[in-house]
């Protein structure tokens, strides 16, 4: 990655800007939350206000794509080609954008995961990273953030999200939604055969700490904690999706998904039982199954309302 060949030319850099991060780190997250609030909000009031001039605008540029010469000239000379992939595009078509759009952000994911993996197996700057901003991070905790990281944690923990993914079943049951339960518990299956699978692919070992504020047994790449909210409260958040009408109120469920998801994947830093890189590969793992399995939901919806 060309972040890390700077920092590989440049080694120094790793230790000042772990330190800098692990030392400002609550301020940074909270900088981020606030942020990403901040911007949910405005991106709430202004799709609630133009939401129609969005997608008319939206419908111009693309007419205005396709009376483009180069566009037209392929499409006269490849019309079958053409075709297949403006149906790729279509959002009413069977296999249109949410297929492609979900294809994309798999192979997406599944890239970046592996460079990661494969900077992480090096054992070079992005180790060293890691373990720079893991002691700067811990020589800067207070007691306080502890018991707040501990607590928000726990909203990830296997026993919280088996009860998630219990009272979230039973609607599914007895409105027989056969196609999202399907989705829903080999999502949550899933994602524990992936998180088991790849930790005793990789075997990392978590942070060493002095003094550590939480000590937990087992391999520590990637995060399960972070992989298993991601999954389950992602797709929560895509089945609230589907039930919610208006713009400005899946905006909201959008904005919370994020938050969590953030929240949680930093206590697992906080509380030093995972470096950065390791949550950063939960996301990335998670984010690629949780992909998968909302296109999969999503196929199989429009396929039932095609037939």
């Amino acid at each position: 990655m060309m972040i890390g060949s700077l920092l590989k030319s440049r080694p120094e850099l790793i230790l000042q800007s772990a330190q800098f991060l692990g030392e400002h780190a609550i301020a940074l997250v909270a900088a981020l939350l606030v942020f990403w609030i901040l911007f949910a909000a405005l991106l709430w009031r202004t799709v609630d206000r133009h939401a129609d001039n969005f997608w008319y605008v939206i419908k111009i540029l693309v007419k205005r794509l396709n009376s483009w010469p180069p566009v037209q000239l392929v499409t006269k000379r490849y019309p079958r080609i053409s075709l297949f992939i403006a149906h790729r595009f279509s959002p009413s078509r069977y296999l249109g954008l949410h297929l492609t759009l979900g294809v994309i952000v798999v192979s997406v994911t599944i890239f970046v995961f592996m460079q990661v993996a494969d900077e992480v197996g090096e054992r070079e700057w992005l180790n060293a990273f890691d373990h720079i901003f893991s002691v700067a991070l811990h020589a800067h905790s207070t007691r306080a953030g502890f018991l707040t990281f501990k607590n928000i944690s726990q909203l990830g923990s296997a026993p919280v999200l088996a009860v998630i993914v219990f009272f979230g079943t039973i609607p599914l049951l007895l409105l027989r939604q056969w196609s999202l339960l399907a989705g829903w518990l080999t999502a949550v299956v899933g994602v524990g055969v992936l998180d088991s699978s790849l930790k005793g692919l990789f075997r990392r070992v978590g942070p060493r700490l002095h003094n550590p504020w939480v000590a937990e047994a087992g391999w520590s790449f990637p995060s399960g904690h972070t992989m298993g909210t991601v999954v389950v409260y992602g797709f929560l958040a895509y089945m609230l999706l589907l039930i919610v009408r208006g713009t400005s109120r899946r905006v909201v469920i959008i904005a919370a998904f994020v938050t969590i998801a953030i929240a949680i994947g930093f206590s697992r830093i906080y509380l030093g039982v995972h470096y950065f890189s390791d949550v950063l590969a939960g996301y990335l793992a998670a984010l690629s199954w949780l992909a998968a399995c909302v296109t999969g939901c999503e196929v199989a919806r429009r396929r039932r309302t095609t037939l």
